[in-house]
């Protein structure tokens, strides 16, 4: 898929990293089928879908779809994988969530989070998702999080706030999604409602 839109598009793999700010090295292992974009974190993701004029939705569903040789974009065992609820061994414990849900590398950042928005009356939800939710997690893995915050606030100082708090208690590794800018009912929307629930 991302080969068709580079063709389409008639840029070098070279001009789309520079003007969408993905490495190089990336793009061309996505574009060549040496990274799987499930590997991908969400900014990357953003910033492809950008740079093609495609929502993060839009872009996410060509993911799914089928290349020019007719293989499947996402390995199937990706597929298969990322519907699966996963239980991993506690070890720091909470009352405020199923912990059990996280991966062992994030628990202790996904209480942090917790900690940091359960008193906040702005904050309507927040949803973990991604790599932190599943087997995929790596030490270097960032944390995915969709947040809903409540209506009748001001959303912009709202989400600047509840952004910084976010940051400032995952050590500023977080990639925030924000609910009033991912369409329900899209594929992207039902795959972080898979994600844990921290609030």
């Amino acid at each position: 898929m991302l080969r068709d839109l580079v063709e389409r598009y008639d840029v070098s793999v070279y001009r789309v990293s520079k003007d969408s700010g993905v490495p190089y090295t990336t793009l061309n292992e996505l574009i060549n089928g040496k990274k799987d974009p499930a590997e991908c974190s969400v900014r990357t993701l953003a910033r492809l879908a950008a740079y093609f004029e495609l929502t993060l939705d839009q872009f996410y569903k060509q993911l799914q779809e089928k290349d020019t040789a007719g293989g499947r974009v996402i390995a199937d065992t990706w597929n298969l994988a990322r519907y699966k609820q996963y239980r991993f061994p506690v070890i720091c414990e909470t009352d405020g969530f199923d912990i059990s849900r996280v991966h062992p590398l994030r628990q202790r950042e996904a209480v942090s989070i917790f900690n940091a928005l359960r008193e906040d009356r702005r904050v309507a939800s927040a949803i973990l998702f991604g790599s932190a939710a599943n087997i995929r997690c790596r030490r270097d893995s960032d944390i995915d999080l969709l947040v809903g915050l409540c209506g009748g606030t001001d959303l912009s100082a709202a989400k600047n706030d509840v952004s910084e708090r976010i940051q400032t208690a995952v050590s500023w590794n977080a990639d925030i999604l924000w609910a009033d800018k991912v369409q329900p009912g899209s594929r992207l929307y039902e795959n972080i409602m898979r994600g844990v629930k921290l609030i």
